[in-house]
């Protein structure tokens, strides 16, 4: 696929995971050290997946995007779902939703990064013929 766009997640939300599992990481080795409860050691394990998903939030995509398709990852980065189309034109955003030929697209814009997201807007919004006419008129004013 080339031309890709990629859309990362927010990086609040990576950050936010990383040090909370990193918090509850701390208090459970300590409750497990003093008060010898040994479930805090299964407990340190899930705060340590938090960790794991946080940095892999961090670097890998939300998305990629191009003129003929849309591709969706999830947090270890492989693929979800993959939406395929002739033109640009056949995605939609209506009320900061996604749709492909009418039918809603398994994307959440709260959980991304809201530079990334905003140029994907403009990239479907935007018809080939306006790139056309505008790098056009830009050639004509030299």
């Amino acid at each position: 696929m080339k031309n890709n766009n990629h859309l990362h997640y927010n990086p609040l939300y990576a950050r936010l995971l990383i040090f909370l599992g990193i918090f509850f990481t701390v208090i459970f080795i300590l409750g497990f050290i003093m008060a010898d409860m040994i479930e805090s050691l299964f407990y340190c394990f899930f705060s340590g997946l938090m960790i794991v998903v946080g940095f892999s939030i961090q670097k890998g995509p939300y998305a990629t995007y191009s003129n003929k398709e849309l591709r969706l990852f999830n947090f270890n980065n492989r693929e979800r779902e993959c939406y395929s189309f002739n033109k640009r034109s056949e995605i939609s955003i209506i009320n900061d939703l996604l749709y492909l030929n009418g039918k809603k697209l398994k994307i959440n814009k709260w959980f991304l990064n809201k530079e990334e997201w905003q140029r994907m807007v403009l990239f479907f919004q935007s018809s080939e013929t306006d790139l056309i006419s505008e790098l056009r008129d830009d050639s004509s004013s030299l």
